[in-house]
């Protein structure tokens, strides 16, 4: 006989972000502590009203490609037709949906170090030979794709894994980062998975995202790009993110089993992805998170620069993410584990990206929390700094 339930009081929500590592903060995983927009909680709450949370309706399932082509043209100026998008549960699913039906068994998939965990994982999970190519450091601290290794490795057939903004570091790729990449890519007949999720949430002014696509028709023939309203939002675990299919030959093959990854996108997910597309006070609202988060980067730093030379961080465009660099502290083993136990800040540690020596910090916390957490984390540091 199974043994009871144990106790759950489903009367307090918790986040997966606090509830991984009781007593800590967490700054782990990407998930935001700021209140929902409010156009986005308004449409959960009437669909929890009207006791809709069963299968996705038609309309919504049809809108949602016309809200995604308005918010790439408005915010890209890219005109996507609405056959070319497709729904899918979230971005690793489409990933997912790529890599086995457009990417032949025996070919390669290559991936850029650091890497977002799942990118690496999901492909070894179905037996697929990932090859990992670290990026290089330039003198400003960027990471830069190595070309000639990614040269080197392509393959007729393959996929190349790109992150844009590039997720730990925080950067965007340049367009003539972009464009070298695209030769290399079309000269080997490769293909790219362009994950492009944290595009809205640009930090520097000076910076404009590059959807990888855009570039020329070349690009976009051989890219599949994923977008999604999850990360800038904090609706990730309403479960929709979209497809762009850069040429109709990738859609036709991908469409040929369509319905098993259509389907995983949720009701609500549709609704509140529509709603951040193309409510003006959505784009209010990210407008007052994203400056919110500057003070918060702005924070952080602060505190990291106390500790210079011996932690460095990333240049961060994008993203509310901040990649940190300990390789200079006399620490041994995992980083993560040291500020775990003796700063109670709960980090991702670099070695799970490929990147040993590094970690990753998200910094989209209350911003009382947060002074407290990096307080907490440069004592520890202070503790082992000679």
């Amino acid at each position: 006989m199974a043994d009871a339930p144990t106790q759950f009081d489903l009367s307090h929500p918790v986040s997966l972000k606090d509830s991984r590592y009781p007593g800590a903060t967490g700054a782990w995983v990407a998930e935001m502590e700021f209140p929902l927009a409010r156009p986005i909680h308004d449409v959960v709450k009437r669909n929890l009203n009207a006791s809709l949370l069963a299968y996705r309706d038609l309309p919504a399932r049809e809108h949602i490609l016309t809200a995604t082509a308005h918010w790439l043209w408005h915010s890209y100026g890219w005109d996507v037709p609405e056959r070319s998008l497709a729904c899918v549960a979230d971005i690793i699913a489409g990933y997912e949906s790529v890599m086995r039906m457009l990417v032949p068994p025996d070919a390669p998939i290559i991936v850029p170090l650091p890497a977002y965990p799942p990118l690496l994982n999901t492909a070894r999970c179905f037996g697929r030979t990932v090859i990992e190519i670290a990026c290089v450091q330039d003198e400003t601290g960027r990471f830069v794709l190595d070309y000639e290794r990614i040269d080197a490795a392509l393959t007729p057939g393959s996929l190349f894994v790109l992150t844009n903004p590039f997720n730990p570091t925080g950067q965007s790729f340049t367009r003539e980062e972009l464009e070298r990449l695209a030769q290399l890519v079309d000269r080997h007949d490769a293909l790219v998975f362009s994950d492009e999720v944290h595009c809205p949430i640009i930090l520097n002014s000076q910076v404009q995202h590059l959807p990888y696509a855009t570039l020329n028709e070349t690009a976009a023939h051989h890219t599949v790009s994923a977008y999604s309203a999850s990360k800038a939002f904090n609706i990730a675990g309403l479960k929709c993110a979209q497809l762009v299919f850069g040429s109709e030959e990738l859609r036709e093959q991908w469409f040929r089993c369509a319905p098993f990854y259509a389907d995983g996108a949720s009701r609500l997910g549709l609704l509140a992805n529509i709603a951040a597309y193309t409510d003006p006070a959505c784009q209010a609202w990210l407008d007052d998170t994203l400056d919110l988060l500057r003070a918060n980067l702005a924070l952080v730093k602060r505190r990291l620069d106390r500790c210079a030379p011996y932690l460095s961080y990333s240049q961060n465009d994008a993203t509310y993410l901040l990649w940190v660099d300990v390789r200079k502290l006399p620490l041994e083993g995992s980083v993560a584990k040291y500020l775990l136990e003796d700063a109670r800040l709960a980090v991702a540690d670099g070695a799970e990206y490929g990147s040993p020596g590094f970690f990753r910090l998200n910094f989209a916390l209350d911003p009382t929390r947060l002074a407290e957490a990096t307080d907490r984390m440069c004592r520890s540091f202070d503790r082992i700094i000679p």
